[in-house]
């Protein structure tokens, strides 16, 4: 999830569910979130689903 293979602005919508979580280390979460932000088109929607344990890492993504 770190590096997704597509180019920027690629989405309308991306989920995810129950994944993100799964990174090493929080770095790699916050980065996570990032990717998937990037490869949406503006004005787009993400949702995840998760375990709502890193929910001050995604904050910090956005």
């Amino acid at each position: 999830m770190i590096k997704l293979s597509f180019p920027d602005e690629s989405f309308d919508i991306v989920t995810s569910s129950f994944a993100i979580h799964n990174n090493n280390n929080e770095e790699d979460l916050i980065y996570a979130v990032k990717e998937t932000i990037r490869v949406l088109k503006p004005s787009s929607h993400l949702m995840i689903i998760d375990t709502g344990c890193n929910i001050n890492e995604y904050d910090q993504a956005f």
